[in-house]
């Protein structure tokens, strides 16, 4: 059904309760990697004691450098301290520097910061870290770190969802559960579907699913489905889920299940208002 604009095209309306419950709630682990080279001015050192930086980009690091395990990291946080070797200009020396080259002839180092940052948007636990030391370091035989990190990731406004039969939408609004359409025991809806997405996509089986779905949910029941069912029977699809709708509602004793007025669909409320819709529209169970 259309609400207010919200699931226009492929969007789709949901409720917190998705949010709140961890009902689309996922883990992801990304990984992060870093080499170290041998340069021209020497070997890249992976060190915790990185110059210029704030304390507490690096107070994750332990003695080596490289970020503790277990450790929560924000964006912007130091995965691998690392400094590169370089030349600097006879100008961007300090006085002390350059004191000591005219009269010693000491050459002083400068390094270049070069760390591992964990980047715009990344936040989460470090789960693994794998430091890859091989014999002989050079440019060909570079050594490598590896730092996975797992994040938790809930349903947002933006994330894409899909069904089982090509059906797919954008999460455009979460609606507080008390806004939510309700159906007549009172329970809100979960999700909201515009219903041209189907005739668009021509995929009829996601109704059908939808209504086995709460028949079965209601009937404590699985269904297994011979695809292409229409070869055995004339409408057997449609036969099934409305013999099961109706067999639902008698067991529960809930008469809005199947309604001969508009078998497979029924009427529902507005959240905000408690006024029931113009039109019955289809309710049910699907994977998505």
């Amino acid at each position: 059904m259309p609400w207010e604009g919200y699931n226009f095209e492929d969007a789709v309306l949901i409720s917190e309760r998705l949010v709140y419950e961890d009902i689309y709630t996922s883990f992801h682990i990304r990984k992060y990697e870093i080499q170290t080279y041998v340069t021209s001015q020497g070997p890249e050192r992976v060190t915790s004691e990185i110059p210029h930086l704030e304390a507490h980009l690096l107070r994750n690091l332990d003695k080596n450098g490289i970020v503790g395990l277990g450790s929560w990291v924000e964006t912007g946080d130091i995965l691998v301290g690392k400094l590169t070797p370089q030349m600097a200009k006879e100008s961007s020396y300090a006085p002390e520097d350059r004191l000591l080259r005219a009269i010693l002839g000491i050459q002083v180092s400068t390094s270049k910061e070069t760390c591992l940052k964990l980047p715009i948007g990344g936040r989460g636990r470090v789960i693994d870290v794998r430091w890859i030391q091989k014999k002989g370091g050079s440019n060909y035989n570079p050594e490598t770190i590896h730092i996975y990190i797992l994040q938790k990731r809930e349903i947002k406004v933006g994330d894409k969802v899909a069904g089982r039969h090509g059906n797919k939408g954008i999460i455009s609004k979460i609606l507080p559960r008390q806004d939510m359409p309700y159906l007549q025991d009172g329970r809100p809806v979960d999700m909201v579907f515009n219903p041209l997405g189907v005739p668009s996509r021509m995929n009829v089986g996601q109704i059908f699913e939808c209504s086995l779905g709460l028949a079965g949910g209601l009937l404590d029941r699985h269904y297994r489905i011979t695809p292409f069912d229409e070869r055995y029977e004339h409408e057997a699809s449609r036969k099934l889920v409305f013999s099961e709708l109706y067999q639902a509602s008698k067991q529960t004793a809930k008469p809005w299940i199947f309604e001969p007025e508009y078998p497979g669909k029924s009427r529902i409320f507005d959240g905000r208002t408690g006024d029931p819709f113009e039109q019955p529209v289809i309710i049910g169970i699907l994977i998505y």
